[in-house]
């Protein structure tokens, strides 16, 4: 069984691809309340 690629996340808010892993934008395309409201993803993503 090999493991099947992430499905395709569609973009939002008109910018690059979601990232597959943790289904948010790239850190500098996070807006502010998003990132207010998934703080622990936005770290999680930064490091």
């Amino acid at each position: 069984m090999t493991p099947q690629p992430p499905p395709v996340v569609p973009k939002k808010w008109g910018n690059p691809p979601v990232s597959p892993q943790l289904k948010t934008p790239h850190p500098a395309f996070i807006p502010p309340s998003y990132i207010q409201r998934h703080g622990l993803l936005f770290n999680r993503c930064r490091q």
